[in-house]
């Protein structure tokens, strides 16, 4: 959570142009490092799914995609910044952390017993 939260912070803070003047490299490599970081755990959540393709498919595999898709893309093609904004569909990953929230109370219901 703390890394989707710090992540998008780091897309916001770099779209004003005074920040972006000030801290243009730290937010490089930030942004880089959670690209990094989301990527290593899509792979894994694609992984360690039971169904690979409903996985890819399905709403959170496909925000979890376009979420560090641009990235890459900006490397591969010229002029495609302006998809760069489409990584702010990060935030909708706090979705899936915020649904393990149940479990958690459910959790300790569990081991309170």
């Amino acid at each position: 959570m703390i890394a989707i939260l710090t992540s998008v912070a780091v897309v916001m803070l770099d779209s004003v142009l005074y920040m972006r003047l000030q801290y243009g490299t730290i937010f490089f490599y930030a942004e880089w490092f959670f690209t990094i970081l989301f990527t290593i755990e899509y792979a894994l959540r694609l992984f360690s799914a039971p169904n690979r393709v409903r996985y890819v498919f399905s709403f959170f595999g496909v925000v979890d995609l376009l979420s560090v898709l641009p990235s890459y893309l900006s490397l591969m093609f010229v002029g495609v910044q302006y998809l760069l904004v489409i990584r702010v569909l990060r935030i909708l990953r706090v979705f899936r952390v915020l649904k393990l929230k149940a479990y958690m109370q459910q959790a300790g219901f569990f081991l309170g017993a």
